[in-house]
């Protein structure tokens, strides 16, 4: 599970947060629509609903579709405001519609997530070689979450996935590439 910034976890003491696991799929829910979407759409997206929206966007496919299941529509939308004052979300007005927008505290967890769920990736790569060549997925993620994996790699010494990185350099930009020729240089004591 991601760390929470520490910046949040005092945050999350409020009696109307949402819990940690709630604030994550929130989170990770709002990157998917970002400008694209706003609370409502979310709401729907967390509550599992089966709307004909949910299904044209093809929202039923994301990971946190129906992760706040068992709450009411307006327990959600309650904790999607919450998020907003706390400022992981924000809303931006384009024309008539209200969208969302990812607040400083949300990108950091964001990243967060990301960086977990990629790290996931690589460790089941390992178990599986034949998908030692699927890389093509980390072109579209930012280049800040990219770096932070990195910055995970080396620091916690997660040297058992030096050819997961290996394999990776080959389909990174040129950037991403040096930095992962110093991760490997770092681990390779290691390795």
């Amino acid at each position: 599970m991601p760390r929470i910034p520490k910046s949040a976890v005092l945050k999350l003491r409020d009696p109307s947060a949402p819990t940690e696991p709630e604030l994550l799929a929130i989170v990770r829910g709002a990157d998917v629509l970002v400008m694209r979407g706003g609370l409502r759409l979310l709401s729907l997206v967390l509550a599992g609903s089966r709307s004909k929206e949910i299904a044209a966007r093809g929202l039923e496919k994301l990971p946190v579709f129906g992760a706040l299941r068992g709450r009411t529509l307006r327990e959600i939308r309650r904790r999607l405001e919450w998020a907003v004052r706390a400022g992981f979300l924000q809303l931006r007005f384009s024309g008539a519609k209200t969208l969302l927008a990812l607040g400083p505290d949300g990108w950091e967890l964001d990243r967060a997530i990301y960086v977990e769920e990629i790290l996931k990736d690589f460790e089941q790569k390992l178990l599986e070689p034949h998908q030692l060549g699927d890389y093509m997925y980390l072109q579209e993620i930012h280049p800040e979450i990219l770096e932070q994996l990195l910055d995970e790699v080396r620091s916690r010494d997660l040297s058992h996935l030096a050819p997961v990185l290996r394999n990776w350099k080959g389909f990174a930009a040129t950037k991403i590439q040096r930095r992962i020729e110093r991760v490997l240089a770092a681990l390779e004591p290691k390795t």
